[in-house]
């Protein structure tokens, strides 16, 4: 089987922006030049500079002094700062969207701030932020790629401190690791753990990675169960800081899009729009399901279900563009299911779709025209096909549901060429379907279209006859 790759989910350290985009960050849409971005980053390398020379002058100061682990931490932050700028300037000299490696010089300066980090724990061992320094050695050694010593460091953390702040951030990074490694027992084993304990906000980001595994185990069922757990987390986001927010929330969100897929693979497609509304926080949430859903549905060829859904989103949806396309699945889904008893529904949303597509100021006339015609022959089709099927079995449902087709067709198409044979074959199909009343007005509407002659006259005589049978 396939190993699915697991979703990036943000854990506790946020990679730092380019000092290209610190600008928009703060709200300056000035245009920056190469070279001002250059010149300001070589500006923050002397500021750093400075506060290292500071700082080593503070600690040959506090030799003796019970802040002195406090400082030399203090000296490894100005190291990776350094090698994050560093870091910047190789990119902007390569340019912008190239691969660029850790610099030398920025290696350099994550190794100083690594030693650094293993001076303070040998001589302070009792230091009271002794789990942030194996944290923050654990993430350099991440970054320069050194995997075995930063699970070394990661799980000594989690020896050493087994109530620290930073536990379950450290099982999360291992857990990935293994993940990608593609050992998933000891990725469980990480994400497990920290189930175990009492909930935090990490939890969200745990049953996430594990309903993964599930998912690539093809246990889909636990999976759901997972991500629903997820959605319906009543875990106060308004609880946490704004890091912690925002990932709440990015993970929710990556959950319920996740939950289509899995949702499709064990459970009743009939189902599916009951099952992910109340899901759904907001229109905009259950629209972005929905697209993800129908899309999943029509290509596993679950053409009604499908269907179906397009269905709602053509009635939620108000962007003409999306509609065309949607209305268009909706044609094809009934096609290849050959089961036309949605046709009335599948006209209506023929219908809504055009109206939009024509009142849209963005389209040409010709574009508007042709949208119309395109629509015209999908809503006349599906109705006439649906009529000739249910007169052959002798279905009078299906007669009565292309009945309402037609009437959705007359609607929206009420000046077609072809308006008044689809009218005669609304009446006809009322009548099979056994709606007298229904089907004698519509013969009689029909009768004041058309001109005195045979015609007209035998379309009186319907009339008469199912005012009879009524």
């Amino acid at each position: 089987m396939r190993r699915l790759a697991l979703p990036v989910v943000a854990l506790c350290l946020t990679a730092l922006p380019a000092p290209s985009a610190l600008a928009l960050e703060f709200g300056d849409t000035k245009e920056v030049t190469k070279a001002e971005l250059v010149a300001g980053i070589h500006r923050d390398v002397g500021k750093v500079d400075r506060s290292i020379a500071v700082t080593k002058e503070l600690i040959d100061r506090a030799r003796t002094r019970p802040y002195l682990p406090d400082l030399q931490f203090r000296m490894a932050e100005l190291y990776v700062e350094k090698s994050r700028l560093v870091f910047f300037l190789a990119l902007e000299k390569a340019g912008q969207g190239s691969q660029v490696a850790v610099a030398p010089a920025a290696r350099l300066l994550k190794e100083k701030a690594i030693s650094i980090y293993e001076g303070i724990l040998r001589a302070f061992p009792r230091f009271a932020d002794g789990d942030k320094v194996l944290f923050f050695e654990a993430h350099e050694y991440r970054e320069l790629g050194k995997y075995s010593e930063m699970r070394r460091v990661y799980q000594r953390l989690i020896d050493t401190y087994p109530q620290s702040a930073y536990r379950h951030q450290a099982r999360l990074v291992l857990g990935d690791h293994h993940f990608d490694a593609g050992e998933l027992e000891e990725a469980e084993e990480h994400y497990a753990r920290i189930l175990q304990e009492d909930e935090t906000f990490a939890h969200q980001t745990a049953r996430y990675k594990l309903a993964w595994i599930r998912i690539n185990q093809e246990k889909m069922k636990e999976a759901l169960e997972l991500l629903h757990e997820i959605v319906t987390s009543s875990l106060d986001p308004g609880a946490a800081d704004a890091v912690e927010r925002r990932k709440l929330v990015g993970v929710k969100r990556e959950a319920l899009s996740d939950m289509v897929f899995v949702y499709t693979e064990v459970n009743d497609p009939d189902r599916a729009l009951e099952y992910f509304e109340p899901l759904c926080s907001s229109k905009s949430e259950y629209m972005r399901v929905l697209g993800r859903l129908a899309n999943r549905l029509f290509v596993q060829e679950k053409w009604l279900p499908a269907a179906r859904v397009y269905r709602k989103l053509v009635a939620l949806t108000g962007d003409a563009d999306r509609n065309v396309e949607q209305v268009t699945r909706i044609f094809e889904a009934s096609q290849a299911a050959k089961n036309l008893t949605g046709a009335d529904k599948d006209v209506q949303a023929l219908g809504m779709a055009m109206a939009r597509y024509l009142t849209d100021w963005r389209y040409s006339p010709k574009q508007r025209k042709d949208v119309e015609h395109d629509f015209e022959v999908m809503a006349r089709d599906v109705a006439t096909r649906l009529q000739a099927d249910a007169t052959k079995t002798g279905n009078k449902g299906n007669l009565s549901v292309a009945a309402d087709a037609y009437a959705a067709y007359l609607k929206a198409f009420p000046e077609a060429s072809q308006g008044d044979d689809m009218r005669v074959n609304q009446g006809e199909a009322l009548f099979g379907a056994e709606r007298y009343l229904e089907a004698a007005q519509a013969y009689e509407r029909l009768a004041a279209r058309q001109a005195p002659g045979d015609e007209r006259r035998e379309t009186l005589y319907s009339a008469i006859v199912a005012y009879f049978k009524a």
